[in-house]
């Protein structure tokens, strides 16, 4: 009775304010869409663009919040269950109004069920547990390719296109931390993405491939949405719920075409959009990008100012990737014919990562694709 008493006397010395708004649990059931506006109203936002009202409205319904928590989204202690099994130690529970009635009257241990929405789910996850996994997605899309091969180009594209590869990017459309994860193992030994001999020998073996492939899924499951680009707000929930529930989804990072071999042990039917550009314009591009590096004042990157060092490491990356040539789910694109023609390159890519390809999508992926007259720094 003491939590009453508190919020009446609350009542009593905040009700006379002008600037109070009195909201009912049970009114935001039963009207969600006339109460949020009432609240926004109360905080000064009197016209909300109606898309992020929506958007806003949607996120937070009760059967979505439910999936969230059951997908494993939130990061927060306070919002995971402790155990997955059990729907009463879940923080969205049931949103039932008068739902209290139910323990009142129901002896200890013999909660109500969950409605259907969250019985699926439950059941889902129950499963997952068993198999020591939090949800199963789909298998990824890896963008791979030398640097400077028309990797960024492509992996826009593909995002127009209804692709999910991150939401935290830099302008290459990377993950940074994703470039860390694997730059920290080769320096390791002893290789860096500018030499990748090393690494390739290593990774030949299979002490060397079990090595990599262990160090690579230790650090997913610590840190999946940072390693992968996905921020700790409402949109980046939304987009891991997403491929959670079956989004196609994958990356672009040029050092996953040295790293691929191990990846494809995390995910054995990852689906592999190898992009290939002339080589010389390739290593062309890299050594101009590191001559203005160095006029601008950074050390130089060894051997890098060399032509035919560049050549050779575009031919190393070339040869890499087209081992992965023997997989069905493996994808060659020309850099060159996709610049001739985006539309048509562009749909055949876009079925073969199995995306729903819109035509207005299509259109606007095509437009993102710089003709081969025009120089581009993204590539």
């Amino acid at each position: 009775m003491s939590i009453i008493k508190t919020m009446n006397n609350w009542f009593a010395e905040f009700g006379r304010r002008k600037n109070f708004t009195l909201l009912h649990y049970e009114s935001l059931r039963a009207a969600p869409e006339q109460n949020f506006h009432n609240l926004l109203s109360t905080l000064g936002e009197t016209s909300p663009d109606p898309e992020a009202f929506n958007y806003a409205l949607e996120f937070s319904d009760f059967a979505n919040m439910q999936r969230l928590e059951v997908a494993g989204v939130f990061d927060s202690k306070i919002l995971r269950s402790r155990d997955v099994c059990n729907p009463e130690s879940f923080k969205v529970r049931r949103g039932k109004v008068g739902g209290y009635r139910d323990y009142l009257s129901q002896s200890a241990g013999s909660p109500s069920s969950f409605h259907s929405t969250f019985d699926e789910s439950t059941q889902l996850v129950e499963g997952a547990a068993r198999q020591g996994r939090v949800w199963r997605h789909r298998p990824p899309v890896l963008i791979v390719g030398a640097h400077r091969s028309g990797t960024t180009a492509t992996a826009r594209a593909l995002e127009l296109l209804g692709l999910q590869i991150g939401q935290h990017l830099d302008s290459h459309r990377e993950s940074r931390p994703l470039q860390k994860l694997h730059e920290d193992y080769l320096q390791r030994v002893g290789a860096a993405w500018y030499n990748p001999q090393p690494f390739l020998k290593w990774i030949g073996t299979a002490e060397g491939k079990q090595d990599c492939s262990s160090y690579l899924r230790t650090n997913v499951r610590r840190g999946f949405a940072r390693i992968f680009g996905y921020r700790r707000n409402p949109k980046g929930l939304w987009l891991r719920v997403q491929f959670n529930f079956g989004a196609r989804w994958g990356w672009k990072e040029p050092r996953t075409t040295l790293f691929a071999p191990a990846w494809l042990e995390i995910f054995p039917e990852a689906r592999i959009v190898h992009v290939v550009r002339d080589a010389e314009a390739a290593a062309s591009s890299i050594r101009e990008r590191e001559l203005k590096f160095q006029a601008a004042g950074d050390p130089p990157t060894p051997n890098l100012a060399d032509l035919n060092y560049c050549t050779q490491l575009v031919q190393t990356y070339l040869a890499a990737g087209e081992q992965l040539a023997d997989s069905p789910n493996y994808q060659r694109l020309q850099f060159e014919e996709l610049q001739a023609d985006p539309p048509a390159m562009l749909e055949r890519l876009g079925n073969f990562c199995d995306l729903r390809v819109a035509r207005r999508d299509l259109s606007a992926a095509a437009a993102s694709i710089r003709p081969a007259r025009v120089r581009s720094t993204f590539s």
